[in-house]
């Protein structure tokens, strides 16, 4: 086939998707091809012009497929492939392409969202669209839908990614913390599920190998999270959360104003010069790094509601703009608790014995640190 009919077939597709009422059509079909070439840079035309048009018909109001008319998601996602193929093979018709190569686009695009082949290009494509679907659609998802829509939809995402793109998404970050909060429920689900409980609203039950007791626990900026022991069967714990509906009820009344308090403090609080905290934060950082032997990644400082500080997958480091505002030694104890976790991923015991080795006594300053507000909440740490 000619380049001339290649980009004729080319310039058709993206001029339905361009015109998508959807904002984020035109910008995800860029992604997933993005993404398609960063897998397999050397991927043919076939596969990257089905990574493009994957999602045509969406671009199509009198044509798409609405989500209400279906019951079960998957049959929706399912009837969506089959029309965006529909669509695209009108377009391949009127051009001299080969059968061998239709064949291929129609059936990536088909199977793009449910197949269970193991073709590697259907992977790599699948792959694509979900790891577009976290970087560039979920803001504007989140926009449109409820809470408990956006957590399933994430969900279904993440399982349909293979391991190499799972490691992928577990580095991504929003400037939503939200969003930050259901991508880590997201990564969890497969020692978890979640419950939309009507008067509460989405419930996160998680198995714990440590609890003793079925516990619920309702912190600010959260979801509620029930631990379910070890023997509990989830459908056993929900059981006992629908009896405990007043109660929590109560209880997250109560955070609600806790968090319209931290929102008050954080909005009335001093204003923090963050080019001049950055310098001194990343500063420090750098210092006891190299006097300590510790190795990082890239470093983030940034105005969060209830954490201090964080260490990704890939030791990249996150510090809290209002660190600066704690005393010198509580300062060094943050960054030295972020930078231990560059060895050790968890708060074990070794976790501890080996912060001691550098604050001296780890678990008074961590009580020392409750005593500061970041607004409402002070001692949590990923």
């Amino acid at each position: 086939m000619s380049i001339n009919c290649r980009n004729a077939i080319e310039y058709e597709i993206e001029q339905i998707i361009s015109f998508s009422d959807v904002p984020e059509d035109y910008s995800h079909a860029k992604s997933v091809k993005k993404w398609v070439l960063k897998f397999k840079p050397n991927a043919d035309w076939t596969l990257q012009i089905a990574a493009f048009a994957h999602d045509i018909e969406r671009a199509l109001p009198q044509r798409k497929v609405i989500r209400s008319n279906f019951s079960d998601y998957n049959d929706f996602k399912n009837a969506h492939a089959i029309n965006s193929a529909k669509v695209v093979q009108e377009i391949l018709d009127k051009y001299p392409l080969s059968r061998e190569a239709k064949n291929k686009i129609l059936s990536l695009i088909k199977n793009h969202e449910l197949g269970q082949n193991e073709d590697s290009d259907l992977v790599i494509l699948k792959d694509a669209d979900s790891l577009s679907f976290f970087e560039n659609n979920l803001l504007a998802y989140a926009e449109r839908n409820d809470e408990s829509e956006i957590l399933s939809r994430m969900m279904w995402g993440y399982k349909r990614l293979s391991s190499r793109a799972r490691q992928i998404v577990k580095e991504f970050h929003y400037e939503n913390e939200k969003l930050n909060e259901f991508l880590q429920l997201t990564i969890l689900m497969r020692r978890s599920v979640i419950h939309k409980i009507h008067g509460v609203g989405p419930v996160l039950f998680e198995r714990s190998y440590k609890a003793k007791h079925l516990n619920i626990s309702i912190r600010p900026f959260k979801v509620v999270r029930v631990a379910v022991p070890v023997g509990f069967s989830f459908k056993k714990a929900e059981r006992f959360v629908k009896s405990k509906i007043e109660w929590i009820k109560r209880h997250q009344k109560k955070i609600k104003q806790a968090e319209l308090e931290n929102e008050s403090i954080l909005k009335n609080s001093d204003e923090i010069n963050r080019s001049e905290a950055r310098k001194i934060l990343v500063s420090r950082l750098n210092e006891l790094a190299e006097k300590n032997g510790f190795e990082f990644g890239r470093v983030f400082i940034r105005c969060q509601k209830t954490l201090w500080g964080s260490c990704s997958r890939k030791n990249n480091i996150s510090l809290n703009v209002q660190i600066v505002r704690l005393p010198d030694d509580l300062r060094d104890y943050v960054i030295l608790h972020e930078l231990v976790h560059t060895r050790i991923k968890n708060h074990s015991r070794e976790f501890w014995f080996e912060l001691d080795r550098y604050v001296g006594n780890a678990k008074k300053m961590r009580n020392k640190l409750k005593g500061f507000k970041i607004g409402y909440h002070t001692d949590l740490f990923i």
